[in-house]
């Protein structure tokens, strides 16, 4: 079966098509490549810096790991000095009480060396107190015994006056 012209034509007219549109469709798959390549880049780059931001990530939450530990001995140091400084007040307040004591010990040792002083002063009298007081006892009696003797004699002075007085003649 002879193609004819006319058929010849036309199978030439749609392989013309089917050309253009084959180029078409190249062209296509060209752009498309082309969009592909560039989406396949573009990927790879954001996958790249994807995993760099992941790096960068766990490196900065490494750091802040490190920063909270850091914080956390920082809190436990603080909590540990300020024991320390509120030890340190208390031995401070201490050690001041103590001079303080010791210089109440230091004013009473030497007030009791004074007292020691005074007592040894005091022996000799005491013991000479002590010598002369039985004869201030004697003393005192005879002082009494006198006194009463004194009243005696004074009212036998008055009985001796009023004596005289009544047996006097009223003519001297």
């Amino acid at each position: 079966m002879p193609i004819g012209v006319a058929q010849y034509l036309v199978k030439l007219e749609e392989a013309r098509k089917l050309a253009t549109e084959l180029a078409e469709v190249r062209h296509l798959y060209e752009v498309t490549s082309a969009d592909l390549d560039q989406l396949n880049a573009a990927y790879q780059s954001s996958e790249m810096q994807r995993k760099e931001a992941e790096v960068r990530s766990r490196r900065l939450e490494s750091e802040l790991n490190d920063l909270r530990d850091e914080v956390a001995h920082e809190r436990e140091s603080r909590a540990h000095w300020e024991r320390a400084a509120q030890n340190a007040d208390r031995l401070h307040e201490r050690l001041n009480r103590a001079r303080e004591e010791l210089k109440s010990l230091s004013f009473v040792q030497a007030e009791n060396r004074e007292l020691h002083r005074e007592l040894s002063e005091l022996r000799p009298k005491v013991k000479r107190f002590e010598e002369l007081w039985p004869l201030l006892n004697r003393l005192q009696l005879v002082e009494r015994q006198a006194s009463r003797w004194k009243e005696s004699l004074s009212i036998a002075e008055e009985k001796v006056c009023q004596l005289f007085t009544f047996h006097l003649p009223l003519n001297l």
